[in-house]
């Protein structure tokens, strides 16, 4: 039998490979795989970033401050308080290193706002290969943003808008009167503000916002503070020192003795206004006289007195700012006051006629003005707990999208195309190899059987 002979053909290239078409395939497919195995779990996560966008909205975002006002920083995302708590929310997250993960730059926060700082958009990126699985990088990275919305609620929790007791009860009384006037306006303007931002007919707990606002603006009223104010200046409630002694009654026997010895102190400067106003025809000008015949007076008094210093600061005297007549006229008016002051600090013994201290003005007082401070510290709870409730009602995460933005590596589709074709040409090359290798072999069998037939 003759053999054919000729050159290699593509024919014959596509008949050899033809023959194992299947084991090409097959081997196509494998190699894929297990390339796609390869970038899909190694290469790709290694190279990888997954982020989410979200906005951070509760009712006083706009500001950029925390609910009790100290500033808010988008930055606190990646705290590492934020981020440990995040992981301590869920046990799929124990293996993560906070500590390496800031370290290494492994995670970082962006933020995309207007010029004002408002309707701000927050983009969290985390090297994927931190987790095993992408859905993991998804809850944690929602885990981060909750926990930064769990810590907005619990400082608007933490909000109090009362005075302390100690500090209030500490202060005189016309300390006392400025920090009722002061938390009325705060608890006024913080209802106004709600307003403002849900209007009147909001609901909280059961009542509108105008409701609670019309239940605080009775307490402490202005003509309640009015005469609250004239009765400490007409009265001098506020000269008494409640702090430095036991009881009232102690701190009015002080005040008392204080007001007698002041009031005999002035009457001597009173005698000697009037001997100089008698004899005021002379020459010499009025006031330099006067001025000089009273600080005589003082001096004499100073210098008899028991505590100089006392009776020296409580007389001022100014020569030449004001005439005798007025002189005269300014302490008369003060011991007026004085008088006033006696009789309201003091009463008279029916039995042995003497003046004791009378504290009963000063307790009826104190307790008006303890009864204003209840009324408000419990106005600044409520307001505390509608404050609370709306920040717990309005704090959310609100994410841009419901799955993650995988940013770097290499497309699996491209990456499984590209594999699948360099495979397939390879064993095409493989097989064509193989079985043009076998075909000699065959044909010189082939030869050598035909010859022993011929024979």
């Amino acid at each position: 039998m003759e053999k054919e002979e000729g050159g290699v053909t593509l024919g014959g290239i596509f008949r050899t490979i033809g023959k194992k078409i299947w084991i090409v395939v097959a081997a196509t497919v494998v190699i894929t795989l297990i390339a796609v195995l390869m970038f899909a779990l190694v290469i790709n996560p290694s190279r990888t970033t997954s982020s989410m966008s979200f906005r951070i909205e509760y009712p006083t975002s706009d500001s950029a401050k925390y609910p009790d006002g100290s500033p808010f920083s988008y930055r606190d995302l990646i705290s590492y308080e934020v981020l440990e708590e995040a992981k301590a929310s869920s046990e799929a997250f124990s293996s993560l290193d906070v500590k390496d993960l800031l370290k290494e730059d492994d995670i970082s926060v962006s933020v995309n706002a207007a010029l004002d700082g408002s309707d701000a958009v927050y983009t969290l990126s985390i090297k994927t290969s931190r987790f095993k699985k992408q859905e993991t990088v998804e809850r944690y990275l929602r885990a981060v943003a909750d926990t930064l919305v769990a810590r907005i609620k619990t400082n608007a929790s933490e909000l109090e808008f009362g005075i302390d007791a100690e500090t209030f009860h500490s202060a005189s009384f016309s300390e006392q009167l400025a920090f009722l006037k002061s938390q009325k306006q705060t608890i006024t303007d913080q209802y106004n503000q709600w307003i403002s931002l849900y209007t009147a007919s909001y609901r909280v707990n059961g009542k509108t916002l105008a409701n609670y606002l019309a239940d605080v603006t009775v307490v402490y009223g202005d003509s309640t503070r009015t005469s609250f104010e004239k009765e400490l200046a007409n009265k001098g409630f506020d000269e008494i020192d409640l702090n430095s002694y036991e009881t009232a009654k102690e701190a009015i026997d002080v005040l008392i003795d204080q007001l007698l010895e002041e009031q005999a102190f002035n009457q001597k400067i009173i005698d000697e206004l009037r001997k100089d106003l008698a004899g005021s025809g002379s020459g010499d000008q009025p006031t330099v006289r006067a001025a000089e015949g009273v600080r005589a007076t003082v001096d004499s008094v100073v210098d008899s007195s028991t505590d100089k210093e006392t009776n020296g600061s409580s007389v001022i005297i100014m020569p030449g700012d004001l005439g005798l007549s007025e002189m005269l006229a300014s302490y008369l008016k003060r011991n007026a006051e004085i008088e006033f002051q006696l009789e309201i600090f003091q009463t008279k013994d029916s039995a042995t006629g003497a003046f004791v201290a009378n504290d009963k003005p000063v307790r009826d007082f104190r307790a008006k003005v303890n009864k204003q401070f209840v009324s408000l510290s419990e106005a600044a709870k409520t307001l505390s707990a509608v404050s609370k409730s709306i920040y717990e009602k309005d704090t959310y995460a609100s994410f841009e999208s419901q799955s993650l933005n995988v940013n770097g590596g290499m497309s699996i589709v491209i990456v499984a195309v590209g594999v699948f074709v360099v495979a397939f040409l390879v064993a095409c090359v493989i097989a064509y190899f193989v079985g043009s290798r076998k075909k000699p072999v065959a044909e010189a069998a082939q030869n050598e059987t035909e010859e022993n037939t011929q024979e």
